[in-house]
């Protein structure tokens, strides 16, 4: 037997490129994990799940039974694809959190490699290539799994900063029926303020700068003060917070007047004292 039939006979090698490949995105995985630890990030549970698969994954790879590790490789970049698919597509829909859509789109594109590259490193050297359509196939179903995952959690990604923003619209108007109810006790001859602004820093002191400017955390807030009595004091006021863009930071409208009870409304408009009162 000649050596040409001797090299035709030999077996394949083992796929080393799919295996450095495999090790450099299953890495790139793991650093991406450690990332939100340092920026206080909301999404350190996942970052905590795919720290630990992916490192206990790239562990294996340097070892001996790397073939074996890498088919893990494959089957956990699956989920994994699926759940980063998910939050990244989540994300998407979510105002103002450009941050976390890199730092999932870069998971899903390193996942991607590794589902693709781990079919290829894990496979035996005796055995066949994989076909190109089987290592699109994993990935696509993968990616059609994540669009499901994401059908799920969308809703709680976009109504968990509207329940935020209408959550810290109630706790300031309640900070302002304080701080009004305190200027009027120590200025009566005022009665209540005449001005939003006579609760900051430049009159009473009683509001931060940030609440008294009348707009933030996704609410517009407008103090009305009402009639004065015959000597001149106001007797009557009103404060609404209404949200900046109604149904994506906020779904409620709220207000609040002397009386302290808060009103609020699910239409795009201020709220009044014939809506219901908020327990």
């Amino acid at each position: 037997m000649n050596t040409d039939n001797q090299q035709a006979s030999a077996p394949p090698q083992t796929p080393q490129f799919s295996l450095n490949i495999l090790r450099g995105a299953v890495g790139a995985v793991a650093l991406l994990a450690i990332y939100p630890v340092f920026r206080d990030s909301d999404f350190l549970i996942p970052a905590g799940i795919f720290l630990a698969l992916n490192g206990a994954l790239l562990g294996g790879l340097f070892t001996s039974k790397y073939r074996l590790t890498a088919v893990a490789a494959w089957t956990l970049g699956m989920l994994m694809l699926i759940l980063a698919g998910g939050w990244f597509l989540a994300v998407l829909v979510n105002p103002g959190s450009h941050e976390a859509e890199i730092y999932f789109g870069l998971l899903v594109a390193a996942q991607l490699v590794i589902v693709v590259t781990g079919q290829e490193a894990g496979r035996k050297p005796d055995s066949d290539p994989i076909p190109l359509w089987r290592k699109i196939f994993s990935p696509a179903i993968a990616l059609l799994a994540a669009l499901l995952w994401a059908a799920v959690i969308i809703p709680s990604f976009v109504r968990s900063p509207i329940r935020a923003n209408e959550a810290n619209a109630i706790g300031t108007l309640r900070n302002i029926i304080n701080c009004v109810v305190t200027f009027q006790i120590d200025n009566s001859e005022k009665g209540f303020p005449s001005s939003h602004k006579d609760l900051g820093p430049q009159g009473s002191n009683c509001l931060s700068e940030e609440n008294a400017t009348g707009e933030h955390n996704g609410y517009r807030f407008s103090y009305t003060p009402g009639p004065v009595d015959e000597n001149g004091a106001v007797i009557f006021f009103e404060v609404t917070a209404s949200p900046l863009e109604f149904d994506r930071m906020g779904t409620r409208g709220f207000l609040v007047n002397e009386s302290g009870v808060i009103y609020f409304t699910n239409e795009n408009r201020p709220a009044n004292t014939k809506n219901n009162p908020f327990d």
